[in-house]
């Protein structure tokens, strides 16, 4: 998730600047990368919606989450920037030559992403906080079941350091280690 809070900050910085440049090339680059890094971060804020999902809803969560996509985001988005053009209008010339300079859309969009960025910080700080309290959670469940487990071996898999198959292994390991000490 970190990963991904980073590709966006990067996604941010190409895209602040870009209302601001008079440069055609420069603004072609700015955006060329702000599109590059939103398609590199789109899969992985898929993958981490779909990971909130059981197996069974994930291609509903999927097909839902495009489709709000689309019909919030992609369909109004070409009338929303236009109003906001015609109504931060600035207009330079005179008579025939007169045309509409405005950047207001381009800056709305622009400084939109920092809302992104926003929630996405959100999600990061409320994600390890709750990441704290699940492992308080399994490592107190651990120690119910388990009442003569070890505190660092609690620790470790709560932690996920030791995870998956060999925790039966480790745990036999750590009630054999047990059952000496008591003996002795």
């Amino acid at each position: 998730m970190l990963v991904c809070f980073i590709v966006y900050l990067l996604f941010v910085g190409f895209c602040l600047p870009a209302s601001f440049l008079n440069d055609f090339t420069l603004f072609i680059i700015t955006m060329w990368l702000a599109i590059f890094m939103q398609g590199f971060i789109e899969p992985i804020m898929m993958g981490i919606i779909l990971n909130f999902c059981s197996p069974v809803e994930r291609p509903t969560a999927s097909s839902l989450s495009i489709l709000l996509e689309m019909l919030i985001g992609m369909m109004p988005a070409s009338y929303v920037y236009g109003l906001v053009y015609e109504e931060t209008a600035v207009y330079e010339g005179e008579g025939e030559d007169r045309r509409n300079v405005s950047r207001g859309a381009m800056l709305a969009i622009t400084f939109s992403s920092l809302l992104g960025a926003i929630a996405l910080l959100i999600a990061l700080l409320l994600k390890k906080r709750s990441l704290k309290g699940s492992v308080k959670g399994v490592i107190e469940n651990l120690k119910k079941t388990n009442p003569n487990i070890d505190e660092n071996l609690a620790n470790q898999i709560a932690e996920g350091q030791i995870g998956g198959p060999d925790i039966p292994k480790v745990m036999d390991v750590s009630n054999d280690h047990l059952r000496r000490l008591s003996q002795q």
